[in-house]
């Protein structure tokens, strides 16, 4: 979807900025006002931002999850994904 040139060229995927100086394409909404389009104003999550937001809602014990290093910062991303890679070679 975000390689369609039909989508691009359209103004159907925002280019967005990222915080860190990334870049990501995002679907924009395909409707306008007064023949004004929709923008974002708020920069897309980290992968993670709300991780432990999210599980707290669940009633998981964060500290625990923590402790076993099942989640951690979305800062720390990078160590967190290779040890989910780890997990999931183990069950396989």
């Amino acid at each position: 979807m975000f390689d369609d040139p039909h989508l691009n060229a359209k103004g159907g995927l925002l280019d967005m900025e990222m915080e860190d100086g990334g870049r990501c394409k995002l679907p924009a909404l395909p409707i306008s006002l007064d023949g004004q389009r929709f923008r974002l104003h708020l920069d897309p999550p980290k992968a993670g931002e709300h991780t432990e937001e999210l599980l707290t809602k669940l009633g998981l014990d964060i500290p625990k999850l923590k402790s076993k290093g099942v989640i951690s910062s979305w800062r720390s991303m990078p160590k967190a994904l290779e040890r989910v890679e780890r997990v999931i070679k183990s069950i396989d």
